[in-house]
């Protein structure tokens, strides 16, 4: 099995890497599995056919593996977020349609989303007195076009003040470059303020995590710069 990165490997933008089609072809056509992991949440699997078809690759929905679709396998794993069950979690998300596709694809329950718009916290008073839905058993991260100062402390508040809480971070990249040579913030970059905040570490839903377990072939010692699988990718099917 071969797994490819996309941004940056198969296409920039809205260009397909030359050769990459004729690639995957020869792949395929010498009996290579072949499938397609990114860490940008901002697509459903289904967004990604349509993107992968707008350049010219035919792809099918279960050759990707995106960060949305770890996130939402992971909760629909868990068995505690089922829509429709009246005594069941919900995810809070902080994250566009990409990840809201992929929640209900997995029959995962959710609020919050891009249409969710918190009343404005402006004072100590306001935060304080800051009403919680006791359902929420996870926040989950992405691509937050409708990012505000009162989601994140609502999401921090939940983080720190609910049991067992779960804290799923779809990408921790801080900085994206979306046209050379303007970079804006990324989908991880709320992260560290709701970590801090929260005193919470997210999972992350795609990418490795330190392990001090983890040890280099033949060592007895942990490898510098060892990585394990996160909670997330050890619960995906």
């Amino acid at each position: 099995c071969i797994l490819f990165d996309c941004d940056g490997v198969l296409w920039t933008g809205a260009t397909q890497v030359h050769n990459a089609a004729e690639a995957l072809r020869v792949l395929r056509a010498r009996g290579k599995r072949v499938l397609f992991v990114t860490n940008n949440a901002s697509k459903s699997r289904a967004g990604y056919v349509s993107k992968f078809k707008s350049l010219g690759l035919e792809v099918a929905a279960e050759e990707i593996v995106s960060a949305s679709y770890a996130a939402a396998a992971y909760l629909a794993q868990t068995g505690r977020f089922r829509a429709g069950d009246p005594q069941g979690k919900v995810a809070l998300v902080l994250a566009n349609s990409g990840v809201e596709q992929e929640l209900d694809a997995a029959g995962v329950a959710w609020i919050g989303g891009e249409a969710w718009h918190p009343p404005l916290l402006l004072t100590p008073a306001d935060m304080c007195s800051l009403p919680l839905d006791s359902r929420i058993g996870a926040v989950v991260v992405g691509w937050d076009p409708a990012f505000s100062y009162s989601r994140l402390v609502y999401a921090a508040t939940c983080l720190r003040e609910l049991p067992g809480c779960l804290f799923i971070a779809t990408n921790g990249d801080h900085a994206d470059n979306i046209g050379r040579p303007t970079v804006a913030p990324a989908p991880g970059a709320p992260l560290p303020g709701a970590a801090s905040t929260s005193s919470r570490q997210g999972s992350g839903a795609l990418e490795p995590q330190p392990s001090s377990s983890a040890r280099a072939p033949g060592s007895t010692q942990p490898s510098q710069g060892a990585a394990a699988a996160s909670p997330v990718m050890r619960m995906m099917p």
